[in-house]
């Protein structure tokens, strides 16, 4: 080519700037431009090819880097859980403390002897009670309240 003549190719088309050309010197460059074409064409394809095989490693990468903060993120969370849980058991221990001495002793609560006496009428009566409603319901009559 000579000076100031630029040739583009496109696919297989070639477009010349800078002016006319004799017959057949452009003849042999438009062989040489087609054949050109081809090439580059290919050339693009391949070029294609290798930036989707990147693309395709990159995604797999940027896959693992999620999936390896994904993982970190759960496991931060599940271990802030557990420290909340831990701070409000023990901020409710704190507010209702269990007491080491329990007042009362294992066998029950200490009472006094009329306590006891009073216990004991009380459970009498109930308990009479119940047998006159289980006897008037059985012989259908009532029974005279002793005096």
């Amino acid at each position: 080519m000579g000076f100031g003549w630029k040739t583009y190719y496109f696919g297989r088309k070639t477009l010349e700037r800078g002016g006319e050309r004799k017959g057949e010197e452009r003849r042999g460059e438009e062989r040489r431009g087609e054949e050109s074409g081809v090439f580059l064409t290919e050339q693009i394809r391949v070029a294609n090819e290798e930036i989707l095989r990147e693309i395709a490693a990159l995604e797999g990468r940027t896959r693992a880097v999620i999936s390896e903060v994904e993982d970190g993120l759960m496991q931060d969370f599940a271990e802030l859980m557990t420290e909340l849980h831990v701070s409000a058991y023990n901020r409710q221990k704190k507010a209702h403390p269990v007491p080491l001495a329990h007042p009362c002793p294992i066998g029950g609560p200490i009472i006094s002897e009329e306590e006891v006496h009073m216990r004991i009428a009380m459970e009498r009566s109930l308990k009479e009670h119940a047998d006159r409603e289980a006897v008037s319901s059985k012989g259908k009559g009532k029974l005279p309240r002793p005096s």
